[in-house]
Formats: C-alpha cells, sequence, structure tokens
C-alpha cells in the first residue's frame, strides 16, 4: 500500500482558494497530526488522491465479478477517450483495445456526451466528502509526477476534476484531500485558534 504524506495548512492560506496561487507554504507533519492527506508518498513518488464534486458510485456484474466506477457527470466521447488512453499509459485500466467502459460508444457522434463507466485494475477507496453528493476517490498505485501531473492534466480537461483542484495541485506538485471526518469549516477554525490537531475530527 502507498504511503501517503500527511499535511497542514499555512496559518494564513484559505482552504478554497482556487487559483493556487495564495500563500504555497504548507508543513508536511505525521498522519495523527495531518488534516490533509497528500498525493505524495514517503519515497517521492504519487498514489492518486482526487476530488470529485459529484456523486461517483461502485458498480459490481454479480454474474461476472467484474467492478467497476460510474461517474454520474456527463463528458464528451473524444476527450474520454483520451483520458481512457492516459490511464492506461499509467498502469491504471488495462490495454484500451479492450472494452475499459461499461457501454459502448460506437453509434455516438464525436462530440456525444455520456456518463462514463470505467474498471480499474488498481485498488482503490471511494469515499464520501463533508460535501453532500461529492466524493474522494483513492487509487493505491504510484506514479512519478511527471505521469501524475498528465493523469491530473486529462482529468481537467475531461471535466471530472475542477480547475481550481487541478491549479493547487500543479501549484504544489501535489493533490491534498480533507482527511474522513475533516471539513473546510474544521480547518478554518483550527487555524483561527492557532491549534494544531492531535485527536479525531468531528463533522461539522
Amino acid at each position: 500500500m502507498p504511503e501517503r504524506t500527511y499535511w497542514v495548512l499555512s496559518p494564513k492560506e484559505d482552504y478554497d482558494d482556487s487559483r493556487g496561487k495564495k500563500n504555497k507554504q504548507r508543513k508536511q507533519v505525521g498522519e495523527k497530526e495531518g488534516y490533509l492527506v497528500a498525493s505524495l508518498c514517503t519515497n517521492g513518488k504519487h498514489a492518486p488522491v482526487i476530488d470529485l464534486d459529484f456523486p461517483v458510485y461502485v458498480i459490481k456484474n454479480m454474474d461476472t465479478g467484474v467492478v467497476w466506477l460510474h461517474f454520474s457527470k456527463k463528458v464528451r466521447r473524444h476527450k474520454f477517450q483520451k483520458l481512457l488512453d492516459t490511464l492506461a499509459e499509467c498502469g491504471i485500466i488495462d490495454d484500451i483495445k479492450r472494452e475499459a467502459t461499461g457501454f459502448s460508444w460506437r453509434n455516438y457522434f464525436r462530440n456525444s456526451k455520456l456518463e462514463p463507466d470505467i474498471i480499474l485494475k488498481v485498488p482503490f477507496n471511494l469515499v464520501p466528502s463533508s460535501t453532500p453528493g461529492h466524493c474522494h476517490l483513492y487509487l493505491d498505485t504510484e506514479l512519478t509526477w511527471p505521469f501524475y501531473k498528465k493523469l491530473l492534466t486529462c482529468l481537467c480537461q475531461t471535466g471530472l476534476i475542477e480547475r481550481g483542484y487541478y491549479r493547487t495541485s500543479i501549484t504544489h506538485r501535489k493533490s491534498f484531500l480533507l482527511k474522513q471526518g475533516v471539513t473546510k469549516a474544521t480547518v478554518r477554525r483550527l487555524q483561527q485558534q492557532g491549534k494544531m490537531p492531535s485527536l479525531s475530527f468531528d463533522s461539522d
């Protein structure tokens, strides 16, 4: 399993800042103290942590045992095909010559939009965000920064991650997610109090 690193914000940084340019200083701490989970691992590689601002569902075919993710956001066919290419290059899905999706695109025009299904070949963990209807996806595979940057770029161009999240990830050369049970309001309160957490969090 990847050993991801844990971080806290600098006192003046706003977690909501979508420009990704405001106060780049973040402090790496232990897992217990940190309230941000980073893609950066202790070995310098990246285990993807992806913020998805829409529902994603884990679906299993009871006859075949095949499990896939259903993304409830419509994307364009040509952009999704590029994402499949990138996922295959990163070793996250099987060879794209096989059916990597739960539906066929054959009968749709180039600019058609559909909600994609993706069959991953790497272990993953999908957990709900503190924002209703949003979720966090952890992929338990390690990538070098150039490959992870390419994956993030493709996810952004496809429209599956927000531009603000993408910019912040590129600025810091790593992605961040709030730990389970932590909310943005919790982080702001800790900053205002000048405290570094040492215990588990309660959701607001």
